[in-house]
């Protein structure tokens, strides 16, 4: 193993007060910019300030460097030459980036909760000065900042799924970063390494790092928080408080669950913490939480000043306050203690006997597999023997989290709101693992310990991965498309992209749908406005038929066993032989094709 020499990056320490000051300045800049126009308030020749967000994210990202730069009052440090150990990481964050990449825009060919993304980055397409702090819409009240990176991502990549959901990707790949972190402050650099391989082929992680869905940043942010916290623990340097307070903040930006979660929990642990008599770092955890409040005030000031509520999504997901009340009101014998309880087991159990609830992840298994459930197990066992170590936060992590879904979430088993638990499940399996080949290697002192180790945990990240790719997908696949009541019109807009833009498309479906959502879809994925036009069976009728014009092409998208619409159409076009989907969509999930070329339509009777 190399020795790693270090390069000092760090202004001197005559300066830090100037870079802390500058720091701060361009944060209340951007701050500042997030403030409504009101009447009267205008600038230069008259225009009302408009700043891009191009502009607004640089300014934001910039005051955040050199404000953690300048507070620190110490040199960060960065490796001369790469260790083995950097090499390794890196190669894991690459695997990870690769399994993430892949087809991402082809083995889920649904949108799973993604039309709200696609109307987020058609609407920073078209308003270059969108502040980035505001609510982006009632069912989706969070910053722009993820929309701003799926909208990079679309850039990039073009008009597709795999550019919509290139951020989700990336931020799933990084995520190993602060989770190896993590585990080398916990534990030491086998049981980093064995996570993070895990980490990079576990499969519910995998699946939402694989969608365009904003919830894959809690791993990112609250995991680096917990890092660089526990770093602080163990060796009480500025850099390590205030580098944690940073990703702390920063988690307020992102999706609701880990915006109100790893606050609450590294308050929760550094409660502990105290108990057990880590009074010595109050200073250093001061540092922590004024550098988590300076980060996370531009937010709260920029929803102050248009009166945003501060939890949006609760109101949806969670259980409000009648619920509460009547729980309170009514005796236990009513039922609400069984019902309780229930929640909360279903939370607990979707970490290893329960399969997800909803359609995000769905699947047969737990968010554990099967193979890797025992060294969890083991794992948790062995950290709940020592609460007064630093590692007990895994149990504690995984404890808090089940608990605050099981008590609060009408839904205490969907797996959207494990994310952030993720890699407190996989850190608690790589110590199992890691301690029960330890034992091994002691019954056994002749086994090659190193090869055991990479032979075991090569065999269960293939294993992860084949599961996910050959099992879990085509399930998914199917099953996401079982739980809707209507069939698969997403596969009918991708179909219609092949026509030209004049072509009339019609969508005729057996279950009242959404127009709108075909056409936003068909929109975004073109590149250019779309009129696809969605018709509930019933209302469709001979005048209607008789209505269209025949100088133009049309695609009919008519339910197979529709034979009322069939015959309607027979009389009034003349269409070729029907079509069907060349993807892999289940044919009962199917529309067919039917098209009617200008020049072959019959004259209306």
């Amino acid at each position: 193993m190399k020795t790693i020499d270090h390069l000092p990056l760090f202004i001197s320490r005559r300066r830090h007060v100037l870079a802390t000051l500058l720091g701060l300045a361009l944060l209340v800049l951007f701050t500042f910019w997030q403030r409504p126009p009101y009447e009267g308030w205008h600038y230069g020749r008259g225009e009302v300030l408009s700043i891009s967000f191009h502009a607004q994210f640089i300014v934001f990202v910039m005051g955040i460097i050199i404000l953690a730069w300048g507070m620190a009052g110490a040199p960060f440090t960065l490796p001369r030459r790469p260790s083995t150990e950097v090499w390794a990481v890196g190669g894991v964050v690459l695997l990870a980036l690769l399994l993430r990449l892949v087809g991402a825009g082809e083995t889920v060919r649904v949108l799973v909760d993604e039309l709200n993304t696609i109307a987020e980055v058609r609407a920073l397409q078209q308003t270059p000065d969108i502040k980035l702090l505001w609510p982006m819409t009632g069912i989706s009240p969070f910053t722009w900042l993820f929309a701003y990176w799926q909208y990079s991502g679309v850039q990039l990549l073009g008009h597709n799924l795999a550019g919509l959901r290139f951020a989700s990707a990336v931020t799933g790949a990084v995520s190993i970063l602060p989770l190896y972190l993590l585990a080398r402050a916990l534990f030491n650099r086998r049981v980093a390494l064995c996570a993070a391989v895990l980490f990079a082929t576990f499969p519910p992680h995998l699946h939402f790092s694989r969608l365009a869905l904003l919830n894959i940043a809690d791993a990112l942010w609250g995991v680096l928080a917990l890092a660089f916290l526990a770093r602080g623990l163990q060796h009480n340097r500025p850099a390590d408080w205030l580098l944690g307070g940073v990703a702390l903040g920063l988690t307020q930006y992102f999706y609701e669950g880990g915006r109100l979660f790893f606050p609450i929990f590294a308050a929760v642990w550094c409660l502990w913490l105290m108990v057990i008599g880590h009074r010595g770092r109050i200073g250093g955890m001061a540092r922590f939480w004024g550098m988590a409040l300076i980060i996370g005030a531009p937010l709260y000031i920029a929803w102050t000043f248009i009166d945003a509520p501060l939890a949006g999504r609760m109101g949806d997901a969670a259980l409000g306050l009648d619920y509460w009340l009547n729980l309170l009101l009514s005796a236990p014998a009513d039922g609400w203690l069984a019902v309780q309880l229930d929640q909360i087991a279903r939370a607990f159990a979707l970490y290893v006997l329960l399969p997800d609830q909803s359609t995000f992840y769905g699947g047969q298994t737990a968010l554990l597999l099967p193979a890797l459930v025992p060294f969890f197990l083991f794992g948790l066992y062995k950290l709940v023997r020592h609460p007064r170590d630093l590692p007990f936060v895994l149990p504690l992590w995984l404890c808090l989290l089940a608990l605050s879904n099981g008590l609060f979430m009408l839904n205490s088993a969907a797996a959207t709101r494990y994310i952030g638990a993720m890699p407190a499940l996989v850190l608690v399996t790589a110590y199992g693992l890691v301690m029960a080949l330890d034992a091994i290697g002691q019954r056994f002192p002749r086994l090659p310990a190193t090869a055991l180790m990479v032979i075991v945990i090569s065999a269960l990240a293939i294993g992860q991965t084949a599961y996910y790719f050959a099992v879990h997908l085509p399930f998914y696949n199917v099953q996401i498309r079982q739980v809707r009541p209507w069939r698969d019109v997403e596969d009918a807009v991708f179909r219609s992209l092949a026509f030209a833009e004049d072509v009339q498309v019609h969508i005729i479906t057996t279950y009242s749908f959404d127009a709108g959502y075909a056409r936003e879809m068909a929109t975004f994925l073109s590149g250019q406005l779309r009129d696809i036009e969605t018709r509930f069976n019933a209302e469709v009728d001979a005048a209607y038929f008789a209505a269209l014009p025949r100088d133009v092409d049309h695609a009919f998208f008519i339910a197979p066993d529709d034979s009322a619409t069939l015959s309607l159409l027979k009389v009034h076009f003349n269409t070729a032989a029907p079509q069907f989907s060349p993807y892999a969509v289940p044919p009962d999930e199917q529309f067919a094709l039917y098209y009617a070329p200008a020049a072959a339509q019959m004259e209306t009777p």
